[in-house]
């Protein structure tokens, strides 16, 4: 008896299962209501769509493409809500309705996220477009989703600009984020005033609980930039009633940010940057955790890159560090720095071996930095501290 009412349960349950809707049973992508890219809407129901663009920019159909055919620059993916660009230059003027050059925009009440996968240099040109990329889950005052989320991945290159936002993440009731994976990314704006930045990372008006801005960088870079009053980085709370927001800037696998005018936070704090890489903020760049090089890095005449106690930056034979600033080293600084830049001394040595009677001493102090030069007072009778570190 207690078998057969088993296999009945067991019989009830795969029927309830075979009742719902196949969507119920895999998660769900929260893929864009419409996706624009210039003024074409590249979502055409649930088939994965390919375009060329043109030497204007502009986006026509290739319909007999496929993912190994050169006849594509633009391909978007709705199931995967993947949108993967290809040595694409895309400049068509924008439509006044979305002020977009990519335009991502939530499905009623639900979350938006989009991921854009980059293969080979992609370049956004903006002509008048307020924002290079934006990815709304609020549409409107009265129609809005939750969360908001970008990812860009992939072993290529992004410039990008807007006349307020390169990049702009907003969040309907909930959380917005910006991630990115390996690539290289240039987000430019073309306004001087304040309030306009080169990333935007913001929760809506309408998140008045508790919403979280992060900014994630896992490897490659990103350059985010403003000029004259406007920021690099802006992290902002639309609501003042948010007032249990909070930030999060995080970098992994030697990444590099670089927020030229600094990073900012409207009606929430400023991030601590967390992980392992190298975060400036204008012109005062740290290094956090285990970091090696993975590119060329510059440090400019104006600017200065800390190495603190607990952090190491690595400099690579095939890899170029010059410094026409300032490096201010507490860590451990490994490698060759080129350029006409200081570098504080830090004193590496740590012990001396030890001495015989009536024998002849020798010895040498290390220490990182450049044109260091070695003295000392009121050493013992006959020992020596030369100019170049060796006691004798």
């Amino acid at each position: 008896m207690m078998r057969k009412k088993i296999v009945s349960l067991c019989m009830a349950l795969v029927l309830c299962l075979g009742l719902l809707p196949a969507t119920a049973l895999a998660a769900e992508v929260d893929a864009p209501n419409n996706l624009y890219v210039g003024n074409q809407n590249v979502k055409k129901g649930s088939d994965t769509t390919y375009w060329n663009t043109n030497n204007s920019g502009e986006l026509t159909q290739v319909s007999d493409a496929t993912d190994d055919s050169n006849d594509w620059t633009v391909k978007y993916d709705p199931n995967t809500a993947t949108l993967t660009l290809k040595n694409a230059t895309i400049k068509t003027t924008h439509d006044d309705s979305r002020g977009a050059m990519i335009y991502a925009q939530s499905v009623g009440s639900r979350a938006v996220s989009l991921t854009i996968q980059l293969v080979g240099e992609n370049t956004i040109v903006c002509d008048s477009a307020y924002y290079g990329i934006y990815v709304d889950a609020e549409m409107s005052n009265d129609s809005y989703g939750t969360d908001a989320s970008l990812t860009i991945t992939g072993n290529g290159s992004l410039e990008v600009s807007g006349s307020s936002y390169g990049i702009w993440v907003k969040s309907g009731t909930g959380n917005a984020s910006l991630t990115i994976y390996d690539a290289s990314v240039v987000a430019n704006t073309t306004q001087t005033y304040s309030g306009s930045a080169g990333v935007c990372v913001q929760s809506s008006v309408s998140a008045t609980s508790s919403p979280n801005l992060s900014l994630a960088v896992h490897g490659g870079s990103l350059a985010a930039s403003g000029t004259g009053n406007s920021d690099g980085i802006l992290l902002y709370v639309g609501s003042s009633q948010a007032t249990g927001a909070t930030t999060s800037l995080t970098v992994t696998d030697n990444a590099i940010v670089r927020a030229k005018n600094g990073i900012k936070a409207e009606r929430v704090d400023k991030p601590t940057p967390s992980g392992a890489g190298i975060v400036f903020d204008g012109r005062t760049g740290t290094v956090y955790g285990d970091v090696t090089l993975q590119e060329d890095l510059k440090i400019g005449t104006d600017e200065t890159l800390t190495i603190g106690k607990d952090a190491s930056l690595t400099v690579p034979e095939e890899v170029k560090l010059t410094n026409n600033g300032k490096i201010d080293n507490s860590g451990e600084l490994n490698g060759t720095v080129d350029g006409s830049g200081t570098v504080t001394p830090k004193i590496t040595t740590d012990s001396l071996p030890d001495g015989t009677v009536n024998q002849h001493y020798t010895a040498t102090l290390q220490a990182t930095g450049n044109n260091i030069t070695w003295s000392a007072s009121g050493l013992p009778d006959d020992l020596t501290l030369n100019s170049d570190g060796t006691i004798t």
